[in-house]
């Protein structure tokens, strides 16, 4: 029997997954905070197959059996949590999802480039309008990590989550506007961004695994005096 691990496992769509999975012969770990889940989405469920975890997935989590697959629901749902619990929401927005949004703005460039396009100019214009978009976006997460105080950034923090990025998609911006009259020199260019915001991607994703799995458990774990 496969084992699948449900994150937000108690909300509307979680618990909907849960009941999905468990009626085609799946093992289910639901794995919820209730922040702002609730339980009776989930208590008709009364079958072995079905396993409820109270626990946060910004902690660590301890699962004793093998995992096939790994469903991640675990979200604040709508604009009243997100004004309920405002430093959570900055937080995630600071930290969390520019790393998704920096590999899917590498694959959407690298889409861009790969198309049959006829004119220069038309793939000049698609990568200008990702790259202003990336950059809003980007503008937006350094507001976020500059208003949120649950942890505090350092250098090395500013340098990959804001700075670095920052280069990147103004490196595209600028090599959209001299694609046309160089395309050699500006696709040289695109690649090396393209390169950067994965090798960016990357590194946040490793900082935030070592962040909760070294630094967040030795002060959970440190005596409180």
């Amino acid at each position: 029997m496969p084992t699948a691990a449900v994150t937000g496992g108690a909300g509307f769509l979680g618990s909907h997954l849960c009941d999905y999975l468990l009626g085609h012969d799946w093992r289910v770990l639901c794995l919820d905070n209730l922040e702002t889940a609730s339980l009776q989405n989930i208590e008709h469920i009364r079958e072995d197959a079905f396993v409820f975890q109270h626990c946060d997935v910004i902690q660590e989590i301890h699962i004793d059996e093998p995992v096939d697959v790994v469903f991640h629901l675990a979200s604040l749902p709508s604009p009243i949590d997100y004004l309920r619990l405002p430093l959570l929401t900055l937080t995630v927005g600071a930290y969390g999802t520019p790393t998704i949004v920096h590999f899917c703005t590498a694959l959407v460039i690298s889409a861009i480039i790969s198309a049959p396009w006829r004119r220069l100019t038309s793939v000049a214009a698609a990568l200008g309008i990702c790259a202003v978009v990336a950059l809003v976006y980007a503008l937006i997460a350094v507001h976020r990590a500059r208003r949120q105080d649950s942890y505090k950034p350092v250098l090395e923090d500013w340098l990959w989550h804001s700075v670095f990025p920052i280069a990147a998609y103004a490196d595209v911006l600028i090599s959209a506007f001299v694609l046309p009259k160089a395309p050699e020199a500006s696709l040289f260019a695109v690649g090396a961004a393209v390169l950067s915001l994965v090798l960016i991607g990357i590194h946040n994703s490793w900082d935030t695994v070592t962040y909760l799995a070294v630094v967040r458990r030795e002060s959970e774990n440190r005596p409180k005096t």
